[in-house]
């Protein structure tokens, strides 16, 4: 993605969470502009916001479980091991 490109997508991601408190994950981020979700990572890695997000965590063992095997949730391991 071109810096130009890469800097008006951090606008749009910018302005639809700021609002919002950043109260969202980067999946309702991405799901909610109509943005691809690799589109959405690069975008806030490269800004360095991956921290404002909220993340999606297991409640419980069970959870876990399910969510591991689950290629519709982003967790907290998934975030990390994106931003390292």
């Amino acid at each position: 993605m071109s810096n130009l490109k890469t800097e008006v997508l951090a606008f749009r991601i910018w302005a639809h969470c700021k609002p919002l408190d950043w109260n969202l994950t980067i999946r309702e981020c991405s799901e909610q502009m109509g943005i691809t979700l690799g589109s959405t990572l690069n975008t806030v890695r490269a800004k360095g916001w991956v921290s404002r997000f909220a993340h999606e965590v297991p409640i419980s063992i069970h959870d876990s479980w399910h969510n591991a095997r689950s290629p519709n949730v982003l967790t907290t391991n998934d975030v990390e091991r994106l931003i390292r």
